[in-house]
């Protein structure tokens, strides 16, 4: 197991989606569903860049 010790990053994201979308407009209503999708694309690519590459392969060997 890996720990995920991104939290700030999720934080720092989700900030600057939350002004940009303010200061154009967006409704409140509009933006918590657009910040949990931010967070889950967000999460998805820290842990294809970060974490799958660092954790040893998963590979099974063929049983010989």
């Amino acid at each position: 197991h890996l720990l995920n010790f991104a939290h700030g990053e999720l934080i720092t994201v989700g900030a600057y989606v939350t002004y940009f979308c303010f200061t154009r407009g967006v409704p409140w209503y509009w933006i918590a569903p657009i910040l949990v999708v931010t967070g889950v694309v967000t999460s998805l690519v820290i842990e294809q860049l970060a974490i799958d590459k660092s954790a040893p392969s998963k590979r099974r060997s063929s049983g010989d």
